[in-house]
């Protein structure tokens, strides 16, 4: 997720975003619900009109990365990339979709979150927030709505867990509930 606002035209796009910092047939994998996987592809080639990213064979330099969405990027360089991002803090919430069934976000904000303490959203029973951690593989925490508010939350199997989503790490969510929309709000004030 980029959790930032845009510098200038404020256009989040993959040119303006990560513009050639992957190398040569790096990806930006996104999910749309209503497609599903969107791959983009960065092609280094010989002529500079013809470089840039690609979705199949078009041009799609101009992809938005929305504020709050999450997506994957696929490092094809063979060696470790540090992709350094500018923007500014944003302000404004920002609303995220949460159609039933599963949807990869991010927190909107460049702040530290965590997940019991999610501002702005509305969780329903057997709700649940999936992370894939390096190395460990997916983490599932599912939102339980108990008699005692005191026990309602989210768990990590039987336990309750309070993870901390870091600025930039998009996961799923699987809404169990009907259709809503997570009104993110900033954690903190400028």
């Amino acid at each position: 997720s980029v959790p930032f606002e845009g510098i200038g035209d404020g256009s989040l796009t993959l040119d303006n975003v990560l513009g050639d910092k992957l190398g040569d047939r790096s990806q930006v994998i996104m999910y749309n619900p209503e497609v599903g996987y969107e791959t983009y592809t960065f092609f280094q080639e010989d002529t500079p009109e013809d470089t840039g990213w690609y979705k199949g064979a078009v041009k799609a330099g101009n992809t938005v990365l929305t504020r709050g969405h999450g997506f994957w990027i696929r490092n094809q360089s063979g060696a470790s990339v540090e992709i350094v991002l500018k923007g500014q803090a944003p302000v404004a919430d920002q609303n995220v979709d949460l159609p039933t069934g599963l949807r990869i976000i991010g927190f909107a904000f460049p702040a530290e979150t965590e997940i019991q303490s999610l501002e702005g959203l509305n969780p329903k029973d057997r709700d649940q927030i999936i992370v894939f951690i390096p190395g460990v593989g997916y983490e599932t925490y599912t939102y339980f709505e108990e008699d005692d508010p005191a026990d309602t939350g989210w768990y990590k199997g039987a336990v309750k867990a309070n993870r901390v989503i870091s600025p930039g790490e998009g996961f799923w969510y699987r809404r169990s509930g009907a259709h809503t929309i997570w009104i993110q709000q900033a954690p903190y004030t400028l």
